[in-house]
Parts: structure tokens; C-alpha cells; sequence
């Protein structure tokens, strides 16, 4: 790692609590070896795309910790060592639209029991068995259909060749007079 990101890996640090900023310093030098290792047979398109993700990375939380950025942006400021920001005192809760919005239909409706609910697992796998049974029934039945109009449709294609084979067959042996 160069001494200027290596820099900015340190100044990131400033805004973790403490315990994990220990394990980032131990990560930034464990991990830099390890993955030149790693990618050291990869394809050059893949290396390409680590080294440009890597720098945008490094762009974008260079971007988010400038503190011009932050104000222009509406941000907060950035706390240091992990602090947790105190909640705004401006904040008013406000019930979305009017009573009208709020009601709620109440009204009890039937609904009906399965034998899941009654007798547990055993019920829960017959159920979803009969589920499927019938599911395979109506695409064996969509599917006899549809095989009933191919075969339709290749009768009368047959008919049809059939008929054109039997007409040019009457005029080849037919009599010239």
C-alpha cells in the first residue's frame, strides 16, 4: 500500500470506535498480500475491475468525509471514534392524513380450516401432496388438449397432402385422348 493511501486508510480509522479501529490496521496490511496473491493468475479484465472499484471506493469516502461536502449535501458532521449522534430536537411526529385515512376494515370473515392446522406435520405433507397431485392433473389435462389440437392439425395437413398426392396421381394416369 502506498504512503498516501495508506494515510487515508489511517485518517478513515479516526471515525471507528475503537476496537474496530484496531482490526481495520491489522486488516489494511493483512489483506494487501493476501490479495496480490490471489488475483496474481486472474484474468487482466478482473484485476481492471478490482483496481477501478478500489479507486472509486477510495474517491467516494474521500467525498463523504469532506466536511464542505457535508454541509453543501445537508449532512451531519462526522463523529469521532464511533460516537453515536444525539437525535435532532426538531422532529415532530406527524399521523399521515386525516382520520378518514385511519380506518380500518375490522369485519371478521370466514376462513377455512385445513387438515394441516389439525393434524400438524404428517397433515402438512399430505396437504402439499394433494396440492401437487392436483397441479400435475390440470397441466396432464391442459396438456391432452393441446395435444389433441396438434394431432388435429396434422391430420388435416395430411388429408390436405394426401388429396394434393391423389389429384397430380389422377392426372399422370389418365388417358390423353
Amino acid at each position: 500500500m502506498s504512503r498516501k493511501a495508506n494515510g487515508r486508510a489511517q485518517n478513515n480509522i479516526k471515525y471507528l470506535p475503537a476496537q474496530q479501529a484496531r482490526m481495520m490496521g491489522i486488516f489494511n496490511y493483512a489483506v494487501t498480500p493476501l490479495t496480490l496473491v490471489v488475483t496474481l493468475n486472474m484474468a487482466a479484465g478482473l484485476q481492471w475491475f478490482f483496481l477501478i472499484s478500489g479507486l472509486m471506493q477510495v474517491i467516494q469516502s474521500t467525498v463523504f468525509q469532506n466536511t464542505v461536502f457535508r454541509q453543501r449535501m445537508g449532512l451531519p458532521p462526522m463523529r469521532l471514534g464511533g460516537e453515536p449522534a444525539a437525535p435532532p430536537s426538531n422532529i415532530q411526529w406527524q399521523a399521515p392524513g386525516g382520520a378518514a385515512d385511519r380506518v380500518v376494515d375490522t369485519t371478521a370473515r370466514v376462513v377455512e380450516t385445513t387438515d394441516v392446522a389439525d393434524t400438524g406435520l404428517r397433515g402438512a405433507f399430505t396437504g402439499m401432496k394433494k396440492q401437487a397431485t392436483e397441479y400435475m392433473d390440470r397441466k396432464r389435462e391442459r396438456q391432452a388438449g393441446s395435444n389433441a389440437d396438434e394431432y388435429e392439425q396434422r391430420r388435416a395437413s395430411e388429408d390436405a397432402a394426401k388429396t394434393y398426392t391423389r389429384g397430380q396421381v389422377n392426372r399422370m394416369t389418365k388417358p390423353k385422348r
